[in-house]
């Protein structure tokens, strides 16, 4: 299968791109393997549009979500991705995302999740840096509502501990 966004060939099974982060999508009943620009047949009749990610129409009309899509820990690593993506102290660098990781659930619905992003500069040298984050909520549109602006950069003076007291996580 081939990512979308940048063409990068993914693993079949794979959500995001390994290189760019991007969402993968495919269409129901299978998984189809479609190389960048390439056309993309949609399945006339369907009943939810398969590359859409909100809600499509059934045959009797009526607004269905797509489960295909809908997933907090997806929506949590997209949201967290976009917002590394757009962060100044990275730009520049290619970056490449790693799952979620330390997923936690606490008090009052909050999550907490890490994030370890591997950069790539011009001069080819790699790094990887971690990131926590407290998600307040995730909204039903799927838009992510985090405790604090973006998440935190975890290292050895701020550890996963102490980010996690600073951005409010409470375990249960």
């Amino acid at each position: 299968m081939f990512c979308s966004q940048c063409g990068n060939q993914v693993e079949d099974t794979a959500n995001f791109c390994s290189r760019c982060g991007s969402r993968l999508t495919r269409p129901q009943g299978g998984v189809a393997s479609f190389p960048q620009g390439a056309a993309v047949p949609f399945p006339q009749g369907a009943g939810v549009n398969p590359f859409s990610r909100g809600a499509g129409i059934s045959p009797f009309n009526t607004p269905v979500p797509n489960p295909m899509f809908r997933n907090k820990k997806d929506d949590i690593h997209t949201a967290l991705s976009d917002y590394l993506r757009r962060a100044p102290t990275l730009a520049g660098q290619t970056l490449s995302f790693g799952p979620l990781e330390n997923y936690e659930e606490g008090q009052d619905g909050k999550i907490y999740c890490e994030l370890v992003v591997t950069t790539h500069n011009a001069l080819g040298q790699s790094s990887k840096i971690r990131f926590g984050a407290v998600v307040k909520e995730v909204e039903a549109d799927g838009n992510v509502v985090f405790q604090v602006p973006g998440p935190q950069r975890i290292t050895v003076l701020y550890p996963a501990a102490t980010c996690k007291l600073m951005m409010g996580f409470r375990s249960r």
